[in-house]
């Protein structure tokens, strides 16, 4: 009986603890010595490393790029080479059939002659052949028989069978991208591209045309491109050695200059001291000794900028306040305002980059530093950088140390004047408009009692005159028009006040209709002739019926009045965009400059008779439309209003109701940007 082995009866051992591996035994041995080398070398490493790894990566991809375009080209190629192999097989089997004599009657015939012809036309192969030379990739084309075998090459021949194996370039062409490179970088391979040649109604094909690649040519093809990348790549690690011997050398000089400063912070002083030559290994260290040093003062310090920055938000002046060597340390918000440009932009800047001296307040700010003394609340003109310049109060208050009376730093106080002054023009303005409601809620009260009387006794007519259907339109055109007066007297009443809109569809092409036939009476007492130009289809919007009619006849009537000697008015109407623009072109003696900008201003006008209203209602009525009313004016020639309101489909703005601000100084800008003068 053989004995078994003693280890299958005793108990397994202990298993031995597992030793590091080599790679991690060498790295903990070399990061203690990567930290004891000096700081410029760590850096130029750094540097190295990084820049190595980047020209690496750019490398690959460039090859990735260059690898899938040459494989895509030869296989385009490829393609279209069998595309007309077979285009030219057609045509000559197809030429063969007609020469022959007699003509073959069965399919059987016909692949027999083909066959014949394809073994024994000297001219093919060297049509191939010529073919063959248009792909630098491609090492030869065949057509085969069913049988798969060569009745046709571009490298002459007896017939054969092929007994090399192809693989479907296609197929090959979807594999992974670095797996096809790798292959034809390091192996021997040939692929095909198929295209079958067959008759209609046969299942399968009679004769197959294959072009066939090889690995070794697309390695050819590959291989310029790969030598430029490799030669990029090398001098751009040359250059890279450079640049991190260059910069390990620049960073390592600022550490110098970072400790030299640090020592200047904390004994007060500034002159120019040279640093002391210290050893590579020691930059850091004397970085961290200096700042343990000053630990304590900046701690002090930056609650003291606490402070102050706490103290910066509660005021509403700009106050800029500059360091000892005149550059900003704190700022206010308003700065932003007043300057343009963020705060965090401007720390850190000298106060002459800020304050130039060849601009007003920095002649003043640095007339004022010159005598040693401050002034307050000067009212200087502020340029800032690409926008108007600004009138300010400026205050200088330089601060000195007690016993040195060396310049401890400056702050600069700014007030904007324009800011004061718009509170005060707004507040009068206010104060105008609560006047004129005052004035407006009375007018209107003895305007209602009279229509109200007019309104009652048109009913009374209507009720007397009924059967007469000419007089009984008359009257519903006076009653309507009397109702849309009511609802004036009440618009008139709350201009300053949110209006509540009646939103609904709005044809502006059957509103102007229905104004052109309304105003067409009164335009022939004056002489003028209306003409009305549609749009091509009809001008849809949302909006209020009643308001925008009122909007649109102000306008009319305005053009009329233009032409005291007759004319010609024209209402013309378009789509543009997603826009309906409604234009009303007079030919009156124009706008004068003078004017331009206060026609849309509210009681403004030159009228004997006139109330200064319709205009400015009807630039309030586009705007609660969320539209656009602006005029172009040539004195002698002309004016044309242009109305834009937002499409039907658009979203309209201001609601059911809206609350718009009047606003006349918006007005006089949009139509001064696009009126012209004569």
């Amino acid at each position: 009986m053989v004995d078994e082995p003693a280890a299958q009866h005793s108990a397994d051992p202990t298993p031995e603890p597992r030793r590091p591996g080599r790679t991690s035994r060498l790295i903990r041995r070399l990061w203690p010595a990567l930290w004891r080398i000096s700081l410029r070398t760590r850096l130029r490493l750094s540097i190295l490393v990084v820049i190595t790894s980047l020209v690496l990566a750019q490398s690959v991809i460039a090859l990735r790029v260059a690898a899938r375009a040459a494989f895509a080209q030869a296989e385009q190629r490829s393609q279209a080479i069998a595309m007309q192999v077979r285009m030219l097989l057609v045509d000559r089997l197809n030429q063969e059939i007609l020469r022959a004599q007699p003509p073959p009657t069965t399919l059987q015939e016909s692949r027999a002659l083909w066959t014949r012809y394809l073994r024994t036309d000297p001219s093919l192969p060297a049509l191939l052949e010529k073919l063959m030379a248009s792909s630098p990739v491609t090492l030869e084309i065949q057509v085969c028989d069913e049988y798969d075998r060569v009745l046709l090459s571009s490298i002459q021949g007896p017939i054969r069978y092929d007994e090399r194996k192809f693989v479907d370039f296609g197929s090959w062409n979807h594999r992974p991208l670095m797996d096809r490179l790798w292959e034809v970088l390091t192996q021997r391979r040939e692929y095909a591209v198929t295209v079958p040649l067959g008759v209609p109604g046969y299942p399968r094909p009679l004769y197959v045309i294959r072009v066939i690649i090889s690995s070794v040519l697309l390695r050819n093809e590959l291989m310029p491109q790969i030598r430029g990348l490799a030669a990029t790549s090398a001098g751009t690690l040359v250059v890279a050695l450079a640049v991190a011997f260059l910069f390990s050398n620049l960073i390592v000089r600022a550490f110098d200059r970072l400790a030299h400063a640090i020592d200047l912070i904390r004994s007060g002083e500034y002159d120019a001291v040279s640093p002391e030559d210290r050893g590579e290994s020691a930059e850091v260290a004397v970085v961290r000794s200096k700042l343990s040093l000053l630990g304590a003062e900046l701690r002090s310090a930056l609650q003291l900028s606490g402070s102050v920055e706490h103290l910066l938000r509660s005021v509403e002046a700009g106050v800029l306040m500059f360091g000892p060597d005149l550059r900003l340390v704190l700022a206010s918000a308003p700065v932003e305002r007043l300057l343009g440009k963020p705060r965090w932009e401007l720390i850190g800047r000298h106060l002459h980059e800020i304050f130039p001296p060849s601009t007003p307040l920095g002649q003043a700010i640095q007339g004022g530093l010159d005598l040693g003394r401050g002034f307050r609340d000067r009212l200087i003109s502020l340029q800032r950088h690409e926008a108007e310049s600004v009138a300010v109060l400026a205050s200088l208050e330089p601060i000195h140390r007690p016993q040195t009376r060396r310049l401890q730093g400056v702050v600069v106080t700014l007030r904007d004047v324009e800011s004061q002054k718009r509170l005060e023009t707004q507040l009068q303005i206010s104060t105008r408009l609560a006047a004129i409601s005052r004035l407006t809620s009375g007018v209107a009260h003895e305007i209602k009692n009279p229509l109200n009387a007019i309104a009652l006794y048109v009913e009374i007519l209507k009720m007397k005159l009924a059967g007469q259907a000419t007089v009984n339109q008359e009257l519903e055109i006076i009653q309507r028009e009397v109702a849309r007066l009511d609802r004036v007297v009440k618009t008139f009443l709350d201009f300053t006040k949110p209006v509540e809109l009646k939103i609904g569809p709005v044809d502006l092409n059957a509103l102007a209709r229905e104004l052109v036939s309304l105003v067409q009476p009164e335009a022939e007492k004056h002489g003028v002739k209306v003409r009305f130009l549609p749009a091509s289809e009809p001008a849809m919007i949302h909006g209020d019926r009643d308001l925008l009619h009122q909007a649109l006849l102000n306008v009319v009537t305005n053009g009329i009045e233009a032409m005291p000697r007759g004319g010609e008015l024209t209402v013309e109407l378009k789509t543009e965009k997603d826009e309906q623009v409604v234009r009303v072109i007079d030919q009156g003696q124009g706008i004068p400059q003078e004017i331009q900008d206060k026609i849309f201003n509210l009681y403004f006008t030159t009228k004997p008779r006139g109330t200064g209203v319709g205009l400015a209602l009807a630039y309030r009525v586009v705007q609660l439309h969320s539209g656009e009313i602006t005029f172009r004016t040539e004195v002698g020639r002309g004016t044309t209003f242009e109305l834009r309101f937002p499409a039907a489909g658009s979203e309209l703005r201001t609601g059911p109701s809206a609350d718009v601000e009047w606003e006349p100084a918006a007005a006089h800008r949009r139509a001064k940007g696009r009126k012209t003068s004569a």
